[in-house]
C-alpha cells in the first residue's frame, strides 16, 4: 500500500515549488503457519521454523485424517495438497511479499509386528482350546469320515498374510502366518485324523459251518467237545471290516483268535477241546468188492 502527498509553496514573487512526499507501507514476509491440526488435534512437535513431519496411524486406518491450520499473518496464501494415506501432504505458503514456505506431512499406517492368529475355525465353529501362542492342535473326526471339514481363520491384525496348506484327512494342516510388518512369522499346525473303530468283538464263531453253541461276542473262553481224532473246522465272522484276525493253529488241545481292533484294542477267543474216546464198537457199513 502506499500513498502521496504533495506540498505546495507559492512566494510572493515567482515561480511556486511543489514537495513531493510518497508512503509506503513493506509487504508482509510472514510464511509460517502458526499451527496445523490433525483431526482437530495439534500437529506434535509443531514448529512454524520446522517443515517436515511424520505421523503415524493406527494399524487398520483406511480413511485419511484430516488436515486443518492457522496461519501465521493474514496476508498469506495458503494451498493444501493431501496425498493419502501412505504418502505425503503438502502445504504451500505464500508470504505478501510473494516468499514460499512448504511444509511436508508424511503418513503411515503402522504395521503390526504381530504374527499370531486371533482364532481357527473347524466347519465355523471355534477351536476348542485354541491359544494364539500354542502352535499345535489334534482334531479327531468322526468314525467313517471322508470328507475334511472346512478349515478357516481369523486375522489377529488386519494387515497380516496367511498360507494354509492343502488339509489331509489324517495328515496334517499347515497355518504360516506373517506379521503385517513382514518381520514375524508363526506357524500353527492342525493334525486331523479320523477316530478309529475299536471293536474288538467277533460277531459269530462257527464249528463246522454252525454257530458255537453258547457264543457271545463279550464272552472269550469256551471249551468244546471233540471226538477224538476227529478235529473240526472252526472259523470266525468279523465284528468290524478294520479288524485284523490272527488264529493259532487248531490241536489236540485247542485254539485261539486274537482280535486286534483298528484302534489297536486287542481281545483273545480261546477254545478248549475236551477230547473224548468213542465207545461206538459199530460199524456203519460193511462193502464187498467182487474180485
Amino acid at each position: 500500500l502506499y500513498c502521496v502527498a504533495r506540498i505546495e509553496v507559492k512566494p510572493e514573487v515567482g515561480n511556486s515549488n511543489v514537495y513531493t512526499i510518497l508512503f509506503t507501507t513493506p509487504l508482509s514476509d510472514d510464511n509460517k503457519l502458526s499451527s496445523i491440526e490433525i483431526d482437530g488435534n495439534q500437529l506434535e512437535g509443531f514448529d512454524p521454523a520446522v517443515n517436515t513431519y511424520q505421523v503415524e496411524l493406527e494399524e487398520g486406518t483406511t480413511t485419511m485424517p484430516s488436515i486443518t491450520y492457522t496461519k501465521g499473518d493474514d496476508t498469506q496464501t495458503v494451498e493444501l495438497v493431501n496425498a493419502g494415506l501412505n504418502s505425503n501432504s503438502v502445504i504451500y505458503v505464500v508470504a505478501e511479499n510473494g516468499s514460499v514456505n512448504v511444509y511436508t506431512i508424511q503418513f503411515s499406517v503402522k504395521k503390526s509386528e504381530s504374527a499370531a492368529l486371533k482364532n481357527i475355525f473347524i466347519d465355523g465353529v471355534a477351536l476348542e482350546g485354541f491359544n494364539p501362542e500354542n502352535a499345535y492342535y489334534k482334531v479327531t473326526l468322526p468314525l467313517g469320515t471322508t470328507s475334511l471339514p472346512e478349515l478357516t481363520v481369523e486375522k489377529g491384525s488386519v494387515n497380516q498374510v496367511v498360507q494354509i496348506s492343502k488339509p489331509l484327512l489324517n495328515g496334517l494342516t499347515n497355518i504360516n502366518v506373517y506379521s503385517a510388518s513382514g518381520t514375524m512369522m508363526f506357524e500353527y499346525i492342525v493334525e486331523f485324523a479320523v477316530e478309529k473303530s475299536s471293536v474288538s468283538t467277533l460277531a459269530d464263531i462257527t464249528v463246522n459251518g454252525e454257530s458255537l453253541e453258547g457264543f457271545s461276542p463279550e464272552i472269550t473262553d469256551y471249551t468244546l467237545d471233540v471226538y477224538y481224532g476227529n478235529l473240526p473246522v472252526i472259523s470266525y465272522v468279523k465284528g468290524d471290516d478294520k479288524q485284523f484276525v490272527a488264529n493259532s493253529v487248531v490241536n489236540e488241545t485247542g485254539m485261539a483268535f486274537v482280535v486286534t481292533a483298528e484302534n489297536g484294542d486287542t481281545k483273545i477267543y480261546n477254545i478248549a477241546f475236551n477230547i473224548i474216546n468213542s465207545n461206538d464198537a459199530e460199524l456203519s457199513n460193511i462193502v464187498i468188492y467182487n474180485s
